[in-house]
């Protein structure tokens, strides 16, 4: 099955927007008199002339490349019209000091409503909102128009002097700039990269959009580099899909940010997460593991957390390790170790060794045991040797990294309110994804074909008389889709034929046994069948969440609760309609207000960030139907307006002006 991206956008007003945080690495440097170093601007005006990465016109040779017809009517054109010599404008702003006013001159002033239909996004530096050049990727197999625009760091960081003021800066700008941006690409040295998004991942808390880390082993200046594939991939990767949480793409992988590690200085297969499949593979398709992504669940919205502990370090035993070193090792200031033991979690049983640990542990320092291996768990309960560390007070970390465990500790010990006991029951489980908990006996779901019986009859079920429309749909609005009258975005009708065979002709991966044969796999008859029901279980069950969340009664709970586990493997809470305007499940709750549905939704992964084709999120539809108690919880689970959407004639029906996307506030006085 070849996977359906979450679109953010595919119009205009509705592109996807990213913000490229540019904060140093080999992937921009240019090679000098002392070797390479990074020049200020030459990344985005490097960018700025490749096609692939900028054509805001749709009219190079790369856009009109995709078919013979494309390319045949931009070769006629190219003909009857002479080149131009214009010099580009700038791409780039270095975000300058207080005490440094001049970056701020050459800023050019538009108005607000000129980010789309001109060239400029609104960016917030630490001089305030700044208007940035953009540059513009268009439409191209599957993936939409991406428009962003590139925040260069005036003091580019070396990544092997990255410090945590550097984490921090990085976070900041990322929650300066959540409400302008669905996504964000940071660019950065390969040396710490996994540091680096590791340390990220704990500071964002409350994450609902993707973050991606990246670099190159050799530098865009040069003809053979990896950067093109590389930033390729994370632009189209974060305008594309949603997947919220920080992560870090390289050679064509996307990793978890906290579980990879560089592994090679001089392969373009420079990083790996051992303990955990690539999130996203990027070959002829694209793959991607909808069922190993992580999605926000608590409602509340984002915000970063402002502190890491400094006194954390990293002891790596080896054999003869001495009693006195480590009781050095472990002296004050420290407050928390990764120890990184032999296989499984072993060290020597050496009494004074074994007391030294206890020592600290007894005086509150956090001791985490992780394996030296890069494959495999700490299991402490296997040899002798590891049960010793555990009953002196050291906490297993499983198949954490040393650049995680180092990370989640400095995280954890940074907040006043957590003891060292706390921490180290927090330490074993799991907070972004980072450790994998030990298996347990699943409950064993319900056949493939005793899920269908009761999905064909839950969907057969989900008829119009079900539920009023707030307003009389549009008299051509079809009645098989949920349909928005443009002119009036008040007037989405949901509802679902009464005839279940419109339902199945709805469903492009019914009847397709002969898809196994046209590629040549040979399959028994009781394997095709078993594809042919999981083709069209994921073809009914979208059809189900939205009409199901559109509904009053227990339709969405019990969907959500005989067909789990289909619908978190495929991604389906977040996957856009195929039909009318490519809305959700929380879409039609929230236009209708169903206060008890959004819950739900939202407790299973449902994002609070994607927009309709028409560019519109649940809260807008929310809003303009003045459900309160439905603008109150989703703005509490981190919606917000998009300008876009603030821009709209229609917002003349809130019951407040200027209501700004970084006021959330503001949202909830909807009455």
């Amino acid at each position: 099955m070849v996977d359906q991206p979450a679109h953010f956008s595919t119009s205009d007003a509705n592109e996807s927007r990213v913000l490229v945080l540019y904060t140093g690495g080999t992937i921009g440097m240019l090679s000098g008199p002392q070797g390479y170093s990074p020049l200020a601007g030459y990344l985005s005006e490097h960018l700025r002339s490749q096609p692939r990465f900028h054509d805001p016109s749709s009219s190079s040779l790369c856009t009109n490349s995709q078919t013979v017809d494309a390319f045949r009517s931009w070769q006629s054109l190219v003909s009857l019209n002479s080149p131009s010599s214009t010099s580009p404008s700038p791409t780039y702003l270095s975000t300058k000091n207080p005490a440094s006013p001049s970056s701020a001159e050459a800023v050019p002033v538009t108005d607000e409503n000129s980010r789309f239909n001109g060239n400029q996004l609104k960016v917030i530096t630490e001089n305030g909102p700044q208007w940035l050049d953009s540059l513009v990727m268009q439409e191209s197999h599957g993936c939409p128009k991406i428009r962003y625009a590139i925040l260069e760091y005036e003091r580019l960081i070396d990544s092997s002097e990255i410090e945590i003021s550097d984490y921090l800066r990085i976070c900041n700008s990322i929650q300066s700039n959540y409400y302008l941006f669905d996504s964000f690409v940071i660019l950065h040295g390969t040396d710490t990269m996994a540091y680096t998004a590791s340390a990220i991942s704990f500071l964002l808390e409350n994450l609902g959009k993707n973050v991606i880390l990246t670099g190159a082993q050799i530098p865009l200046s040069c003809p053979r580099n990896d950067a093109v594939e590389n930033l390729l991939g994370a632009l189209q990767i974060s305008g594309t899909y949603l997947i919220p949480e920080v992560s870090l793409y390289f050679n064509h992988r996307l990793w978890r940010g906290n579980r990879s590690m560089k592994v090679n200085s001089v392969e373009f297969d420079a990083f790996k997460s051992f303990n955990l499949e690539p999130l996203v593979k990027i070959g002829c398709n694209v793959e991607v593991r909808w069922d190993l992504i992580s999605r926000p669940v608590e409602r509340q919205a984002f915000r970063v957390h402002q502190a890491m502990c400094e006194n954390v370090a990293v002891l790596r035993l080896f054999p003869s390790i001495t009693p006195a070193s480590v009781r050095a090792f472990l002296a004050s200031p420290i407050q928390g170790i990764v120890l990184e033991t032999f296989g499984s979690g072993n060290a020597p049983r050496k009494p004074e060794l074994l007391k030294a640990f206890k020592e600290a542990a007894d005086r509150g320092v956090v001791i985490v045991n992780v394996t030296q291996c890069v494959v495999g768990t700490v299991s402490s309960d296997i040899y002798e040797t590891g049960r010793a560390l555990a009953e002196v007070g050291i906490t297993g970390g499983r198949d954490m990294t040393t650049e995680c465990a180092l990370a989640k500790l400095a995280y954890l010990l940074s907040k006043p309110s957590l003891t060292p006991e706390k921490i180290r029951t927090l330490i074993s489980q799991p907070l972004r994804g980072e450790l994998t908990l030990p298996a347990r006996v699943q409950f064993q779901p319900q056949p493939v074909e005793d899920r269908l019986n009761w999905l064909m009859k839950h969907i057969a079920s989900l008829k119009s008389s079900s539920h009023e429309p707030l307003q009389s749909p549009d008299p051509n609005d079809g009645i098989a889709n949920m349909n928005i009258n443009n002119n009036n975005p008040r007037t989405p009708s949901a509802t679902i034929s009464n005839d279940p065979t419109i339902l199945l002709k709805r469903s492009p991966n019914l009847g397709r046994l002969s898809i196994y044969q046209d590629v040549g796999v040979e399959l028994e008859t009781s394997e095709m069948l078993q594809k042919e029901q999981d083709l069209t279980e994921q073809s009914l069950l979208p059809i189900a969440l939205t009409a199901a969340s559109a509904r009053e009664d227990a339709s969405l709970s019990s969907l959500l609760e005989i067909c789990h586990d289909q619908i978190q493997i495929h991604g389906l809470l977040n996957l856009r309609s195929a039909s009318g305007l490519g809305q959700t499940a929380l879409h039609l709750a929230a236009f209708y207000g169903r206060f008890k549905n959004i819950e739900l939704l939202l407790d299973h992964g449902a994002s609070v960030h994607l927009r309709d084709d028409i560019g519109h999120t649940a809260l807008f539809y929310a809003i303009n139907n003045h459900h309160k108690t439905c603008v109150d919880l989703l703005v509490k689970a981190g919606a917000h307006l998009t300008d876009f959407e603030q821009a709209e004639d229609c917002t003349s029906s809130f019951s407040h002006k200027n209501n700004s996307s970084t006021d959330l506030d503001s949202a909830q006085d909807i009455n």
